[in-house]
This record gives structure tokens, sequence and C-alpha cells, in this order.
């Protein structure tokens, strides 16, 4: 059973009731207290509580309305006194329009419908003039009350559904933008770390395994260059998280030439890039989205050539524009020998999937695979604009 706050309504209905039960207790006042004029004070009584929790307990007050209800007819009918007929006699429609309306189960609605319209006719209102004229009138009221009380429920309950609808929508949107934000963080790391990691990996085992001092502390510096403009990048991504605003991380385009030569240090390298004044004029003029995604897509090749390229990779990279001034597209091209060891053909790795989904985010293209025994990493990127 559901008990819900008594509305202020309720309250003032009680209160109608209640002056309306003080006309029974003026018979007992007035004719002494005789068992017919205690049990017909009492019915209204029990008729004002029912009408005061029709909406608080809603099951027992119908249950009590239509069982007072019931013993008045039997009283008024029996006795041998002329009670006449009570105004609280309003208290059927009312109970039925309740259990209609806030019932748990529907069946409660249409069991105080049917019930009604068979009260009617052994309800006292059938002594009045009229007669089945009268009990018409009332079957048509309790129909009536009980189909406002249907389509309000149903109005009610589409809105909570609705409501219900809205909210999962939100919840989902919301978990969809929490897994969003949580591949972008996942995607950002793996692409300023791996690139980085990769080359300083390479870089000091090559220096170990040849042991020439000049070339350790070159490496040595090398690898201070890289893993220093790695912390940099790893400070402007967590910088722009700690923000939580719209904010992203945005791609220097100018930091091509250094990724390459560091890249370069740990493996030979074919290269043709734009020189640094084309690479700033592209830095100025292109969308932000696209600068960091060509940037990425250069640091992610880079990676891979190094890491799966043998003991001594060889590649080729190219960062070109293309001729279509219409839709100018940058192209990135980058490609090493296989390597015949034991990691050859494995599945592709997180860097590869989140590029597929960078590209797809700028509605690009992008190439990975094996051709004529290398791996060739290509990608076109739209830039909007062609003028750089």
């Amino acid at each position: 059973m559901t008990w819900r706050r008594i509305p202020l309504g309720d309250w003032l209905l009680a209160a109608a009731a209640a002056a309306m039960a003080a006309v029974a207790g003026s018979f007992v006042v007035e004719f002494g207290p005789a068992p017919e004029y205690l049990a017909y004070l009492a019915i209204h009584l029990g008729l004002v509580a029912a009408l005061l929790f029709r909406r608080a307990a809603v099951l027992p007050a119908f249950v009590a309305t239509y069982g007072l209800l019931a013993a008045l007819a039997v009283l008024i009918r029996v006795g041998r006194t002329n009670l006449g007929v009570t105004p609280l006699l309003f208290a059927a429609p009312l109970a039925l329009y309740a259990v209609t309306r806030w019932a748990p189960d529907r069946r409660w609605g249409v069991a105080g419908l049917l019930l009604g319209i068979a009260g009617s006719f052994v309800s006292p209102i059938s002594e009045l003039g009229g007669g089945s004229l009268v009990v018409a009138l009332h079957v048509l009221v309790m129909v009536a009350v009980y189909l406002w009380a249907s389509q309000q429920r149903g109005i009610a309950d589409r809105h909570r559904r609705e409501l219900a609808e809205q909210e999962r929508r939100h919840a989902e949107r919301a978990a969809q933008a929490a897994r969003d934000e949580r591949a972008l963080i996942a995607r950002e790391v793996h692409d300023v770390v791996a690139h980085s990691l990769a080359v300083v990996q390479v870089q000091a085992a090559t220096s170990l395994a040849i042991g020439d001092p000049d070339r350790l502390r070159g490496a040595m510096g090398d690898i201070r260059q890289v893993s220093s403009a790695a912390l940099d990048e790893v400070r402007d991504l967590v910088g722009v998280l700690r923000v939580g605003d719209q904010a992203s991380p945005t791609g220097d385009l100018t930091r091509i030439p250094g990724l390459v030569a560091a890249a370069g240090n740990a493996a030979r390298l074919e290269v043709r890039l734009p020189d640094p004044d084309r690479l700033r004029g592209w830095q100025d003029a292109w969308p932000a989205l696209a600068r960091l995604t060509v940037l990425r897509i250069v640091q992610e090749g880079l990676a891979n050539l190094i890491k799966h390229g043998g003991s001594r990779p060889t590649g080729r990279v190219l960062v070109e524009l293309t001729d279509d001034r219409a839709a100018p597209r940058c192209h990135i091209m980058i490609s090493n020998e296989l390597d015949a060891g034991p990691g050859t053909g494995r599945a592709p790795g997180y860097g590869l999937i989140g590029l597929r989904e960078r590209v797809a985010l700028v509605v690009g293209s992008i190439e990975a695979g094996a051709q004529d025994g290398r791996f060739v990493l290509s990608a076109w990127i739209p830039v909007g604009t062609s003028d750089a």
C-alpha cells in the first residue's frame, strides 16, 4: 500500500464533509442516542475520514467509502426511522475517481465502476422522486467520472514515460560523453608517449650495443631532447584536462621536422617534407583539429616505423599538400620495410585504432597495411584551405 501526503484540497473536502456530518450529529443531540442515529453518525464520520485519505491511502479509502455507503443503504432500508438522503453520497464518485486515477492496478477502477453502477440501484437516491431517471443519472455520473479519471491517468502515465525516456537518453548521452572523453584521453596519452618512448628505446639500445662513448653521448642528448618534448606535451594535455572546458590539444605542425629528425637518429629515413615557412603557413591557416590529426599521424607512423622496422629500421616519410584547390587535403605517407621477426603480421595496436577514429572525425581517409614487403601508413586529411 502506498501512502501519499494529504493535499490541501482533500483537507478542504473533508472539512465540508464534516459540516454535513454535523447534521447526523444533530439527530443524536435532538432525539437521543438511539442505535440508528449513532450508526448514522458513525457512517458519516467514517466517510469524512475516507474522503480525507482518498489520495493519501487510495485503496483503504476506496474500500472504506464503498463499504460505508453499502452500510448506509442497508441502514436506511431496514431502519424504522426516516433518515433521509445525505449529501455525503457524493463520496461514491469521488472514491471512484481516486481509485481509477491513482490505484497501482487499473483493475481497481473497473471494479469501482461496476460496483458503483450496481450500487446505484440500491442507493438511497433510488427512493427519491423520479425513480429510474435518478438512478440512470447516477449511473451516467459514475461512467463519466471513470472515463475522466482514466483519461487523466493516461495523460499522467504518458508524461511519466516521456520523463523516464528523457532521463534515459540523458544518462546515455552522459555515459557516451564519458566514454568519448576516456577515448580522447587514451588517444592523446598514447600518441604523445608512444612515439617518444619508441625513439628513446631504440636510441638507448643501439648506443649500448655499439659502446662508442661519443655515440653514447649523442644518443643521450637525443633522448633528453625527445623526452623533454614529450613531457611538455603531457603537461599541455594535463593542463587542458584540468581546465575542464571545451578546449582540446592543438597540433603544432612546425614540430614535424624535429620529430622526423629525432626518428632519423634511430632509423635510416628517406624524407620529403615542406620547408619550415610553408609549415608555419599551414599552422596559421589550417583548422586546429586538422593540424592535430596530421601531427598525431606523423607521430604514430614514426613510432611504428621504429618499433616494427627491425634492428636498424629504414623508411620513408612524406608530408605534402594535394593540388586540388577546391578540396585541399594533406597527404601523409610513412612506410618501413617489414621486420621478418616474430612480431610480423600481428594485429594493429591501439595507435592505429586511435588514428582511424581521429581521421573519421575530420572526414578524412586512412590506409594501413603491407604492400610489396613494406608496411605503409597513408592518410589524407581535409584542411579546408590551400592558402599557405
